[in-house]
């Protein structure tokens, strides 16, 4: 993870990086935040030889070796205390309950409302309800637009 003095790279910069990791045989991802921008090395960032060349440019603050898939979310990372918000809260200050169906039944739409119901006295604080569901053969259930409507209403 390579993070920057300032919120975002210039473009001769992001040249000059892409062009060290590569060498190494990495990549790199931009990951936009709403303040800043870093930038996850994809490969093997521990290569100290690598690192060093990173962190010897005037712009690079610091590169973390974080190995983890979840770099934003991993604990290790001093990123892990990134802020989301939804509905007015922030995820990862206390329990946050997100429940629901996984499929709205559009042929029964009060189940879910039901649910809905249900779920809103005992708390949770996001209802999910599936109304789209990808699937590689046409001939099996996807959903329905029906369901968007039951969704809205919940």
């Amino acid at each position: 993870m390579i993070i920057p003095n300032e919120p975002h790279l210039s473009d001769s910069q992001l040249a000059e990086i892409k062009q060290i990791v590569h060498e190494f045989g990495c990549s790199i991802t931009p990951i936009p935040g709403q303040t800043r921008s870093v930038y996850a090395i994809k490969g093997d960032e521990r290569n100290e030889l690598m690192i060093n060349r990173l962190e010897g440019l005037a712009y690079v603050s610091r590169v973390e070796a974080i190995q983890s898939p979840y770099k934003l979310m991993d604990v290790k990372s001093s990123l892990s205390d990134e802020e989301i918000r939804i509905g007015g809260r922030i995820l990862g200050q206390s329990l946050f309950v997100i429940a629901g169906h996984c499929t709205i039944d559009p042929k029964n739409p009060q189940l879910f409302l039901e649910t809905a119901h249900a779920l809103k006295e005992a708390g949770i604080d996001v209802l999910r309800g599936g109304v789209w569901k990808p699937r590689t053969s046409p001939h099996t259930y996807q959903g329905s637009s029906d369901a968007i409507e039951t969704l809205i209403l919940a």
